[in-house]
């Protein structure tokens, strides 16, 4: 399974799944995600009260490796 933006809904639809007694391989084969994702949600929802974790930050889109670098030349001391 590679990266992909899941949606909150399927999130805690397998959270939901899950704490009603679903065994983690039919909630990874019925959603189509990873035993350690499902983990990592429940580990944030214990710890935050909801699966989204507010200490992800999301990488800006086209920051690298499409960034301008200022070589180190080109800055002056004052």
């Amino acid at each position: 399974m590679g990266n992909r933006k899941i949606s909150s809904d399927l999130k805690e639809c397998a959270l939901r799944l899950w704490n009603t007694g679903w065994d983690i391989e039919d909630i990874q084969n019925a959603l189509g995600v990873s035993r350690a994702s499902i983990y990592r949600w429940e580990t944030v929802f214990a710890e935050f009260g909801t699966h989204f974790n507010p200490y992800t930050f999301s990488k800006p889109q086209g920051s690298w490796p499409n960034a301008q670098v200022t070589p180190v030349s080109n800055f002056h001391r004052r």
